[in-house]
């Protein structure tokens, strides 16, 4: 589970390791959204990221070049700096100009896994203009179609063909969830190219003061023997 720019952690662990590890039965990505758009939002930031951007180009990019003096003041690197802020960045998976294709190379590694998308309706980390016109509604649904269509490198190496409208994958193409036991293995099977999207209407990015429902929604995805055994720890 990954919140914020964690998500991006989240998927690029999937991008990585989704064939190796067994123990992965799905993965929540709450409160996917832009830095770039975030940085955007800040003007007395865009020296600092043209700064970063020269200082990447000349072979430097473990430098600090500034400090996030408006959050913890953190030292930033100019590479880390470039891969939130800059288009195309390696952090760049959210933002809101991203076309479908775009978004299929990022999150079609995700396809067959249960994943479960949770977006907050009036996050405070996308700028107004783009809240106001329904872009985190419209990203949300780009998302959920980009996991489920696949990454378009596998697209183009298997043989596919509809039934019904539908698209069908061959067998042999499939992720194989033979070698996960017990309860993720049988959460994958369950949940085969089951992607979910939840808004919580009203919630900020942290859901501060909705964090029952954010609990709710996580509890439903998780695959009940799992919530059991968290329990049995508790108690």
């Amino acid at each position: 589970m990954g919140h914020s720019t964690g998500c991006q952690d989240a998927v690029r662990y999937v991008q990585q390791y989704q064939t190796e590890d067994p123990r992965l039965a799905g993965v929540i990505l709450q409160a996917p959204v832009s830095d770039r758009e975030y940085f955007g939002m800040y003007p007395s930031w865009s020296q600092h990221i043209k700064t970063a951007q020269e200082t990447v180009k000349q072979g430097r990019g473990e430098e600090v070049v500034c400090r996030a003096s408006e959050w913890d003041g953190a030292a930033v690197t100019a590479r880390r700096l470039v891969s939130l802020a800059c288009k195309g960045g390696d952090d760049d998976m959210f933002s809101t100009d991203l076309t479908l294709e775009q978004l299929r190379d990022i999150l079609g590694p995700l396809q067959g896994l249960p994943t479960l998308i949770i977006q907050s309706g009036e996050d405070e980390s996308v700028p107004e203009s783009l809240r106001s016109i329904g872009s985190i509604t419209s990203l949300g649904q780009r998302m959920v179609q980009a996991i489920e269509a696949g990454p378009k490198s596998v697209q183009a190496r298997v043989s596919t063909k509809a039934v019904d409208g539908q698209l069908v994958v061959p067998h042999s193409a499939e992720r194989d969830v033979g070698q996960a036991d017990g309860v993720q293995a049988q959460h994958r099977r369950n949940m085969e190219n089951c992607v979910q999207l939840r808004v919580v209407e009203g919630a900020g990015h942290a859901c501060k003061g909705y964090e029952a429902q954010l609990v709710d929604l996580v509890c439903e995805f998780l695959p009940q023997d799992q919530q059991r055994g968290a329990e049995d720890k508790d108690s």
